[in-house]
């Protein structure tokens, strides 16, 4: 008697950064493991079929997907096949489709499978792992749905079999709801996982920990993210992904050092491990560690070798170490791999800005605010490469901000340049209840004072406010650099 093979593969969760859309795809513990039987077919094959299927089986344990492939594909063309049988072909063909990548086809089978059985709850979730690897998520949504209510486990006990499936079911719906942005609901799905305390596969509990501290980074709540890290660690001590997201989470609180020694952890334990390079790079930048964050950005880059983050990340350090040429190249090739990325565009145009070639840096402002329109540092950037250039950008600038709310900073920054408000007014909003964000907006409001004034033909002013744009200390913003480079054209 032949058994449908039960797909537990867990799907891995993808974080997007705050504030960088940085992308970072965390390893499991496992990719797949398929081994899990779910129940008997009704029926027996025939002698040559069962033949077949035991020697696919056999196969499939092997890890010889392709051969256990064309074992199911000969036993499925064979018309004495029993319906029970056939239906346990398609089923275990398309979970050695899936082994091999090949997820349309995986479909296709689960398709037929469920033409056979429609009110089978493992085939549902089978197809959801295969629609979620295909990238079709609103269907894989669909299909954990009914999984659930097919199988009627949103009310199995947690001890059960059933509830350590449905525990399964709601980890990798989770992930697809964050895949889809949909964070608090993934959150609930993870939440409901843990209750159940699962145990198998593969640690699910320690991973369900793990996808629900991404999804409060996500978020941009730390401490909650910090929370199930830890005890992602504490369940497993060797599993380097969750100290990688406690690096980022720790760096979310600003404790840069303390991320620096998490991401050290991660890499100890998986030295290829490239998500916790490029995080520790990421913190050494902002701690102005910029060669170290070099060495890192660039070992994330050779071991990630399609992405454009390493590239930018790159750039930005070699920004701060004053290579611009270096940087300038890194936020193209960034651009080349991802033509919408926008903090590339802006990166680099600050530093065309920064060289004098205004011209340059206009196009690629307008490229930044094609690719997010409103976006107001973008627009005051270009108001002033045209300036610089000769050009009158106000109307541009006016057009740029139009949705901008008054009481919005950077909105004085604007009313300045539009010639609404005085330098003063600027001044006033920067108090601020938080001495850190009273010097981030210090950082830039004196700097764009400056240019203010070095448009009016006061170098003296202009000086003044670019001195007092670097005591605020901010040195990984943008403006902190262009206050330096201006006073060097200045003294010079």
């Amino acid at each position: 008697m032949m058994r449908l093979l039960r797909n537990v593969t867990l799907l891995l969760a993808v974080w997007a950064a705050a504030g960088g859309q940085m992308a970072q795809s965390n390893e499991a513990h496992a990719d797949e493991a398929w081994a899990n039987e779910s129940r008997a077919s009704d029926s027996h094959a025939s002698e040559s079929g069962a033949d077949g299927l035991l020697r696919a089986t056999e196969a499939m344990r092997k890890g010889s997907f392709a051969r256990a492939v064309d074992l199911y594909s000969t036993a499925i063309a064979d018309d004495a096949l029993s319906p029970g049988d056939r239906l346990v072909a398609h089923n275990n063909r398309a979970v050695a489709y899936r082994r091999l990548g090949l997820h349309r086809r995986a479909i296709d089978d689960y398709d037929a499978a469920l033409a056979l059985a429609p009110t089978d709850g493992d085939l549902y979730y089978n197809r959801a792992l295969a629609l979620a690897r295909g990238g079709q998520l609103d269907r894989a949504l669909r299909d954990f749905d009914a999984a659930l209510k097919v199988e009627g486990q949103v009310e199995a006990p947690a001890a059960s079999q059933d509830g350590q499936q449905r525990g399964e079911v709601l980890y990798n719906r989770g992930n697809v709801l964050q895949r889809k942005g949909l964070i608090e609901s993934a959150i609930a799905d993870y939440t409901r996982a843990i209750d159940l305390k699962p145990t198998d596969p593969q640690d699910l509990y320690t991973l369900a920990h793990y996808a629900r501290g991404q999804a409060y980074a996500t978020l941009g709540q730390h401490e909650q993210a910090l929370a199930d890290f830890d005890r992602c660690i504490e369940l497993d001590p060797r599993f380097a992904p969750a100290f990688s997201g406690r690096g980022f989470s720790l760096s979310g609180t600003g404790a840069h050092d303390r991320a620096v020694q998490s991401y050290s952890v991660a890499i100890d334990l998986r030295p290829d491990y490239a998500p916790a390079y490029r995080g520790r790079a990421d913190a050494f930048r902002r701690l102005g560690r910029y060669e170290q964050a070099v060495t890192d950005y660039s070992r994330a880059i050779t071991l990630l070798r399609d992405t454009a983050e390493g590239y930018y990340g790159r750039g930005l350090a070699y920004r701060g170490l004053d290579q611009y040429d270096r940087a300038i190249a890194d936020f193209s090739e960034a651009i080349r791999r991802a033509p919408a990325h926008r903090s590339a565009y802006s990166a680099r145009g600050t530093l065309r800005f920064y060289l004098g070639q205004y011209g340059a840096a206009a196009r690629d402002f307008q490229r930044s605010l094609a690719l997010r329109p409103g976006n107001a540092y973008a627009a005051l950037w270009l108001y002033l490469a045209r300036q610089r250039a000769g050009l009158d950008g106000r109307d541009e600038l006016a057009k740029n901000t139009r949705g901008l709310r008054a009481s919005a900073w950077p909105a004085q920054v604007v009313g300045l340049f539009l010639g609404k408000i005085p330098a003063q007014a600027v001044i006033e909003a920067t108090k601020l209840p938080d001495s850190r964000r009273q010097r981030e907006r210090e950082s830039e409001a004196f700097f764009y004072i400056g240019q203010y004034h070095l448009l009016e033909g006061d170098r003296k002013r202009a000086e003044r406010f670019f001195r007092r744009s670097l005591l605020a200390g901010i040195t990984t913003f943008v403006e902190h650099a262009g206050a330096e480079t201006e006073l060097k054209k200045l003294e010079s």
